[in-house]
């Protein structure tokens, strides 16, 4: 492999790490940090995980080493599994899991204990993914996946462009939801 010319004509890059490219949520949200991005002049390298943190990593050193202009990182999810504690001795009654494919897998290990929404209680993060899966009982929390996207992309903006602001919060709504919050961690 050569490598490619240092000029580049559609802006500095940022990496987009995400853990699943074939989730829903995360093609939104890469929408939303690419549009921002590319407004500003920039160009964003999607990154892929599968959900591996030797890899996440892998893909932050060549962030460093390529000195792209920044990264936007949705960690890997080391997740727990639903049939695991439907088997322990004192299952719970219910469960919350962090995203839409997360759910799905939840309501087929529930199906397969013979179990179902609202029998056992399930709520989770993002809208699932097929209609078919929204059953009475599973309480869904909808994430603006899009939205969070261009608002993590403005907070690299900001960084890039050397704002010297100290970390923040910003807040989005949710439609009569629940709000999600966006935390800026501080540089290290």
């Amino acid at each position: 492999m050569r490598p490619l010319p240092r000029s580049r004509p559609t802006g500095d890059p940022a990496a987009l790490i995400i853990p699943d490219i074939e989730n829903p949520f995360f093609t939104a949200l890469a929408r939303g940090v690419e549009d921002r991005a590319r407004a500003a002049g920039y160009s964003v390298v999607l990154c892929n995980t599968d959900d591996d943190t030797a890899r996440e990593s892998t893909y932050i050193d060549i962030a460093l080493a390529e000195h792209m202009a920044g990264v936007i990182l949705a960690p890997a999810d080391e997740n727990s599994d639903v049939a695991e504690l439907l088997a322990l001795p004192e299952p719970p009654d219910a469960a919350f899991v962090a995203n839409n494919l997360m759910a799905v897998g939840a309501l087929q290990a529930l199906r397969e204990a013979g179990l179902a929404p609202p029998e056992f209680g399930l709520a989770a993060f993002g809208d699932l993914p097929y209609g078919w899966l929204a059953r009475d009982g599973v309480r869904v929390v909808p994430l603006p996946a899009r939205e969070l996207g261009a608002a993590a992309a403005d907070l690299l903006l900001d960084r890039i462009a050397g704002a010297d602001t100290p970390p923040r919060t910003v807040v989005l709504r949710t439609g009569d939801e629940p709000m999600i919050t966006i935390a800026e961690r501080a540089r290290s």
